[in-house]
């Protein structure tokens, strides 16, 4: 390893708690390298192609997980330069290159591979990467850093950290507490497509929401969530739902004139952590995702019935609330990864959790974790926000360290 490859400090991906990560640190004048798996999205008529994004799934990532009875499905990732918020929907500006200033390098498709330790086990001293050239098979090498931040979202941080064990962390890294991929939440969500009874000309739905019962109703103590805009149905979609809707549309309505009638919604309800919905590897290293699917999907029933209700002051066929996958390249609900949290949570004591108050795990000193592998809940609403805030948190804590 040659000194240049050496920094204050390596960042794991550049999503939302990554790339905010990086940003709160330019300002230090540290050495700061981020490693990202992906590339640039390229900017292209496709990004606002639907058939191209969702019945295709053109920008997702080329890989499959197994279900906790062994069946493989496509999960809901993207490996680009900003992580899944790129695929995020709702009006949130991302930063641009010159927020980042100049203190800053990044190496794009680099899959880092594994985490590795001193002799004590008590420090990371390098990382393990797989750097190619989005073409092929890459080389070996290896970074280090003072200071490692994983951020490689909730799924793949928790990967890594059982994938880099050593005699002295037999259950991966910052897992002695043998709650890493534990816990693993993703939303109890709905996709719904409503008929309006006057045309819908909309190409780009507004993202609308309304969280009138977030916290309970008059027929429900408990969170109900949030219902929200969602983008637009064309007839390509709607064709691709066609087996699962026979009988449930006006056989009179062609799916042309559906989908010029169609307003779309989506229905976010709280998942609950359990230790059963886990993240686990196999053998060749295949990711294994053990979900429950019926948990805590009352509060959600009660939200779809509140929006059925009012179709009719909303203009719209109140018995018309067609189930719509918006991926049609994938099966939901395991599939929708999009908002996965939990699996590496964040406590005051290293019995029940990986990381301490400040995102550092309990069992490395210079180990960090800061996507929403850290939530201990999730609540009903988009993580993004949350995950950007508590990075430039981290970020704060870090850069005091860093002086």
């Amino acid at each position: 390893m040659t000194d240049a490859q050496h920094y204050d400090v390596i960042v794991v991906g550049t999503g939302a708690g990554g790339g905010t990560i990086a940003h709160r640190l330019a300002p230090t004048g540290k050495r700061i390298l981020l490693l990202e798996r992906g590339d640039y999205l390229p900017r292209e008529r496709d990004n606002w192609d639907s058939t191209a994004v969702f019945v295709k799934g053109k920008y997702r990532a080329p890989e499959f997980w197994f279900d906790k009875h062994g069946s493989r499905f496509p999960p809901e990732v993207n490996y680009y330069v900003g992580g899944n918020t790129k695929f995020y929907g709702a009006a949130l500006f991302r930063m641009r290159p010159e927020d980042f200033g100049e203190l800053r390098e990044m190496v794009t498709h680099a899959d880092v591979r594994r985490l590795q330790t001193d002799v004590t086990g008590h420090s990371v001293t390098s990382v393990v990467a797989t750097v190619g050239d989005g073409g092929g098979e890459g080389s070996t090498v290896e970074f280090s850093a003072d200071i490692v931040v994983v951020a490689c979202g909730a799924v793949n941080s928790a990967v890594l950290l059982l994938r880099s064990t050593n005699d002295r962390h037999p259950q991966g890294l910052a897992n002695s507490s043998d709650v890493v991929g534990r816990h693993y939440m993703r939303h109890n969500n709905l996709a719904l497509m409503a008929v309006s009874k006057e045309p819908n000309d909309t190409r780009f739905q507004k993202t609308l929401a309304l969280h009138d019962w977030y916290l309970g109703s008059d027929d429900w103590e408990y969170p109900l969530g949030g219902i929200q805009m969602l983008g637009k149905s064309d007839s390509e979609q709607i064709h691709g739902e066609a087996p699962r809707w026979a009988g449930a549309v006006s056989p009179d309505m062609p799916f042309e004139v559906l989908a010029h009638h169609a307003v779309d919604f989506w229905l976010c309800g709280e998942d609950l952590p359990t230790p059963d919905n886990r993240v686990t590897l196999d053998r060749d290293g295949g990711i294994h995702l053990a979900l429950d699917e019926k948990n805590n999907i009352a509060g959600l029933n009660h939200l779809r019935h509140k929006l059925q209700g009012m179709l009719s002051h909303l203009g719209m066929h109140e018995h018309h609330l067609l189930s719509r996958s918006i991926y049609l390249h994938k099966g939901m609900p395991i599939g929708a990864t999009a908002h996965q949290a939990g699996t590496v949570r964040f406590g005051r004591d290293p019995a029940d959790s990986a990381l301490d108050v400040d995102c550092k795990t309990h069992d490395l000193d210079n180990l960090y974790v800061v996507d929403t592998s850290f939530f201990p809940s999730i609540g009903a609403v988009n993580p993004s926000l949350t995950a950007i805030a508590n990075a430039l948190r981290v970020g704060d804590r870090i850069a005091d360290r860093l002086r």
